[in-house]
């Protein structure tokens, strides 16, 4: 079993070596001057892995949904995705619930995610799919990424 940092008790094993290099008790001496801020990449193909995934019930309309971070693949600087994706509710119209279920199908399709069965939110950690993304600038964050389109059997 792993040793615990004390003050943390995360597992010395999981923590970085260089971490805390020229780090004491007292005294934090560690250099920041290279890390840079997260951007968002060009609109485009992109790999994406699925980093977190939990489902949430929405405050203004009280409907369930799925909430995927996700990162994009061999780009270490760049912010994560957010995507969510509403599931269907008795107070929308037919076409509504259509375009729900078929939004939360091609995110299976592209993950290659069995859905013919109820899927546990444990399986979509570490999927990879492919996807076109945009960008638009939110008013909080930044420019972010959106996805735009899944790339369906990449």
């Amino acid at each position: 079993m792993a040793k615990a940092n004390e003050e943390s008790n995360i597992p010395e094993d999981t923590i970085p070596e260089d971490a805390y290099s020229g780090a004491t008790e007292d005294v934090i001496d560690v250099p920041v001057d290279d890390a840079v801020e997260l951007q968002s990449v060009s609109p485009g193909e992109y790999k994406l892995m699925i980093v977190d995934a939990s489902v949430a019930r929405s405050q203004k309309t009280g409907g369930m949904y799925l909430l995927a971070r996700l990162e994009i693949v061999g780009q270490p600087y760049t912010k994560d995705i957010t995507h969510v994706l509403m599931f269907p509710t008795a107070e929308d119209d037919a076409k509504k619930a259509n375009n729900r279920k078929l939004a939360i199908r091609l995110f299976y399709q592209a993950f290659g995610i069995d859905y013919s069965r109820p899927v546990q939110l444990n399986v979509l950690k570490g999927r990879e799919a492919w996807a076109i993304l945009r960008e638009e600038d939110d008013a909080e964050y930044g420019m972010q990424n959106r996805v735009k389109k899944w790339v369906v059997g990449a």
